[in-house]
């Protein structure tokens, strides 16, 4: 037990000796008494933490005056770095600003588009209503000639017989395209309100 309690020892001692020689090393190569971190493995080179303090280590082992220039020429590279950071963050900003100010633009073409078709559509559709009623009116027109037609051709009593069970509107509508001699004939014919309505109507006409 005190044999295995004694190598513990010894190894501690040895560890705290190796950190103590590692400290003292890094110390004189920090200082510029020996030139170790030249001989460091390029894998430990490229690390952060290695270049930092071969940077610092360059630094302490120059003159007041040369420690002083190579600080503000580090300050110098940071500021750069820094301002070159900003500069590509504003780039960044002004491209997704630019990117926004191009989906709103598609977004106001769309849209004024969108009325557009709106626009043109409830244009066609008033269009086409319009057709329609022109069409429909065409043939009410054709429709009332022809019945005009065949109630002057008919007997007056016949036709006043029609007209009386006929909707008023278009009775008058008949009664006016027909010739006065045989439109007379007709009104003769004609017997209630409605005879007497369609008169008055005639007269005024």
């Amino acid at each position: 037990m005190g044999s295995f309690i004694e190598k513990m020892l010894i190894a501690a001692l040895i560890a705290i000796i190796c950190i103590l020689l590692g400290v003292v090393i890094i110390m004189f190569d920090y200082s510029g008494f020996i030139n170790l971190r030249s001989n460091f493995p390029e894998a430990m080179r490229n690390t952060a933490i290695a270049k930092e303090y071969i940077k610092l280590a360059k630094i302490n082992s120059l003159s007041p005056r040369d420690q002083q220039q190579a600080l503000l020429e580090d300050k110098k590279q940071y500021v750069e770095r820094l301002l070159q950071r900003v500069k590509l963050e504003s780039l960044k900003i002004h491209e997704e600003k630019q990117k926004l100010e191009n989906l709103f633009k598609i977004h106001e073409e769309e849209k004024e588009d969108f009325k557009n078709k709106v626009k043109r559509f409830k244009n066609e559709e008033a269009k086409i209503a319009e057709e329609r009623e022109n069409e429909r009116n065409i043939e009410l027109e054709a429709r009332l000639d022809t019945l005009a037609i065949t109630y002057a051709k008919m007997d007056p009593a016949k036709a006043a017989e029609i007209i009386n069970l006929g909707d008023a509107e278009e009775s008058f509508q008949i009664l006016k395209r027909i010739k006065p001699k045989t439109l007379g004939k007709i009104l003769e014919s004609l017997d209630g309100p409605k005879a007497q309505e369609l008169v008055l109507r005639m007269q005024t006409k």
